[in-house]
């Protein structure tokens, strides 16, 4: 008796299970598509997929507060210190232009006044006193003015002594003319009344005198006079 023992089939091969592969990419239709940043992006274990812009990433929730924090801290900073500026700082004042007539009517009449000093002392004399006579006239006259009545004083003191001469000044009156800055002119209308050894009689003359001014350190001096009356 032959042993027949039965053999069995040759297996049959299986389709491929339908469970999860793994995932293969496709070729990057162009360069590298693994740089960052490339393609959408796709749950963990995925990869993009290429040819793609990439897609903006949602702003980090931590951040806004921060900034927000920030922000507010210097506004509160501003705020501050524009408040203490105001308290502290007083509005500037409004500064209005001088007046440049004011200070030209102030050089005037400075000018003036030397004028009516000068021809006061100029015509104020007396014989018994001539000493301080010299002096009046040396504190108001400079220049040529002061220099020709230096240089004549010898012969003009000789003859007023001589001559016992005295005078007075009556109604005087100074009166700018013309000039500006440090020079001037300045019209001395007065009435000289003098008495001689010869004349004892009080003689009254109306006078007029220009007097040119000049401003020499601070003060207003007389370096010419000029009288129609003694041409």
């Amino acid at each position: 008796m032959t042993d027949q023992t039965s053999s069995s089939p040759p297996p049959i091969p299986q389709p491929p299970s339908a469970g999860p592969q793994p995932y293969q990419p496709a070729p990057a239709p162009y360069g590298n598509w693994q740089q960052p940043g490339f393609g959408y992006p796709t749950p963990t274990g995925q990869q993009p997929n290429p040819g793609y812009p990439p897609t903006p990433r949602p702003p980090r929730r931590w951040i806004w507060p921060v900034v927000a924090a920030v922000t507010a801290v210097l506004a509160v900073v501003g705020w501050a210190t524009a408040g203490t500026l105001l308290l502290e700082e007083d509005p500037p004042a409004t500064v209005q232009p001088a007046d440049p007539s004011i200070a030209r009517d102030a050089a005037r009449e400075a000018a003036r006044t030397a004028a009516c000093d000068l021809t006061n002392a100029m015509s104020s004399y007396d014989h018994t006193n001539l000493g301080g006579y010299k002096s009046a006239i040396d504190q108001w006259t400079t220049g040529q003015l002061r220099t020709d009545f230096d240089s004549g004083w010898p012969a003009l003191q000789a003859a007023m002594t001589q001559a016992q001469v005295t005078s007075q000044v009556e109604h005087l009156d100074c009166l700018y003319k013309s000039g500006e800055g440090d020079r001037m002119t300045v019209v001395a209308v007065f009435q000289q009344v003098r008495t001689s050894l010869t004349q004892t009689t009080p003689q009254k003359m109306m006078m007029i005198v220009y007097n040119s001014m000049v401003l020499t350190d601070g003060r207003w001096l007389v370096e010419k006079i000029d009288s129609p009356f003694v041409k």
